[in-house]
């Protein structure tokens, strides 16, 4: 996410990103995220599902669907 969200202090939500981890791997997930004010200091409150293994069963599904449609 960039820093430009928080200079413009609205809110983000559901925003598919991809990322990659440590290993390597590639997902995606569903971040939200708002600027609030935590005991007087301005603050970045981030929620973040990673929903990589629905989006490939989505996929899956799509595939199947599209072969049966062939037939």
């Amino acid at each position: 996410m960039s820093s430009s969200f928080i200079n413009e202090s609205r809110p983000v939500s559901s925003l598919e990103v991809g990322f990659r981890t440590k290993s390597g791997q590639v997902g995606m997930a569903l971040v939200s995220a708002e600027q609030i004010e935590l005991g007087g200091q301005a603050c970045v409150l981030t929620v973040t599902r990673d929903v990589t293994w629905q989006r490939q069963q989505e996929g899956e599904v799509q595939r199947q669907q599209d072969f049966l449609r062939k037939v």
